[in-house]
């Protein structure tokens, strides 16, 4: 249990806008996070054992998108890029313990001054108030209360948001809830009421049935919030999403967790999106990223995304399956946190990351800076990444590379400062 463990709008005259609802009550937006939520462990997506029924329940009611990766597998950094549909190199939050830069207007400050309530309860150390600066624009932003690094068990976070709940909130209301589980360290939780007997006594490499077993308890305390918004009518009118920051290393390549490599398990996240006028039980192929969130949020309430932010609207094509121009992905990853003391967040932010990719396409690249190591992988002939195509002497591999290195120097909060040059 992570009870307290170490770790790591007033009216909208324009609603009418093209892709947004019709005329009615405002919707809320609900976002519920769970850190290190593999997609592939979720039983809607394809998972052949049956521990996220609750999950299952909103994604069948909804969108699931099936190539969703986040921008850098760190939750900090994933969140304020959630937020704020922005590049590291703008919101300047490259690994847990940055502070989210000022200038950067968030999903809950655009929402406020469109008349919602905004409210955040979270779990991750990393997300503390006054280390991470993602508490801007919530009226009622609640962490660990401390800037320990600690995190809350699901049940803790759950019985909050439902005092949070109970205390008058008013709608229409946007409200962000942050679940640490199934991050490290992979603990072996007890069963609850939405796993079936034995679930979790299994043969399996301990690390994925513990791993399972806390995607099954955050299921489940998910579950109890979703039957009290049900129970009080704020379900229906509700724009639910229900994502995680980044995936999970489980013993692939040699690796459990995730913040220091790039491999499409580590990168690819859940995102499910259900709500009023949403087509139900559909699947989206195409590639996706954690930019892409807010930018679709505000197309569908109506309200036209600020120019600044980078993600694409994803409306048109959810509603009506139009094609979704491809565009290049940049990731990158760093190995540690910062500390909270005086100059170190200066100095990490401008610190080179541990590694960096660019996926066009189907090809993506990737270059380990510690490592001077080259990798590309073709994700639709080798979706486990287990041949290595790179080849120095190939002129479209060399033209790859400096494009991600174009895109290390835009992209990067450290691109100004550290001159990369292709070196095979």
């Amino acid at each position: 249990m992570k009870q307290v463990r170490e770790c790591g709008f007033g009216l909208m005259a324009m609603f009418l806008l093209a892709g947004g609802l019709g005329a009615k009550t405002l919707p809320n937006v609900i976002i519920i996070s769970v850190d290190a939520m593999r997609p592939d462990h979720i039983s809607a997506f394809g998972y052949p054992r049956p521990i996220t029924p609750n999950i299952d329940r909103v994604a069948k009611s909804g969108v699931i998108f099936l190539d969703a990766t986040t921008t850098i597998p760190l939750t900090n950094p994933a969140q304020a890029t959630l937020f704020t549909s922005r590049s590291i190199s703008q919101t300047g939050v490259n690994r847990n313990g940055i502070t989210l830069l000022p200038g950067n207007r968030t999903l809950a400050e655009i929402l406020k001054e469109k008349g919602y309530h905004t409210s955040a309860v979270v779990s991750c150390w990393a997300a503390y108030h006054g280390r991470s600066g993602l508490q801007r624009g919530f009226e009622h932003y609640q962490d660990s209360g401390t800037g320990l690094m600690l995190e809350l068990d699901a049940g803790v976070v759950t019985q909050r948001a439902l005092k949070l709940l109970g205390s008058g909130i008013e709608e229409p209301f946007f409200l962000f809830v942050d679940y640490s589980e199934p991050h490290q360290p992979h603990d072996l939780y007890p069963a609850m009421g939405n796993q079936e007997p034995g679930l979790v006594d299994d043969d399996r490499p301990a690390v994925q049935k513990n791993y399972d077993s806390e995607i099954a308890y955050a299921d489940y305390w998910i579950g109890v919030l979703l039957s009290e918004l049900e129970a009080r009518g704020w379900l229906q009118n509700s724009l639910v999403i229900i994502m995680s920051d980044h995936g999970e290393g489980l013993g692939e390549k040699n690796y459990v967790g995730h913040g220091r490599k790039l491999y499409e398990h580590i990168l690819r996240n859940s995102l499910t999106i259900s709500g009023p006028e949403l087509p139900k039980g559909t699947a989206v192929q195409a590639p996706v990223n954690m930019l892409d969130v807010a930018p679709t949020i505000l197309s569908y309430l109506g309200v036209k995304p600020p120019a600044e932010m980078e993600g694409r609207n994803l409306l048109p094509h959810i509603k009506t399956g139009s094609a979704l121009e491809p565009e290049p992905m940049y990731y990158e990853t760093n190995s540690t946190a910062v500390l909270d003391l005086p100059g170190l967040k200066k100095i990490g932010r401008t610190t080179p990351p541990t590694a960096i990719g660019l996926r066009v396409g189907d090809l993506k690249i990737v270059y380990d800076l510690k490592e001077n190591t080259w990798e590309i992988y073709d994700l639709a002939e080798d979706p486990g990444e287990n041949h290595n195509l790179f080849n120095p002497e190939d002129p479209d591999h060399r033209k790859l590379a400096e494009e991600l290195l174009e895109n290390f120097r835009a992209k990067s909060a450290a691109g100004k400062s550290l001159k990369l040059k292709f070196r095979p």
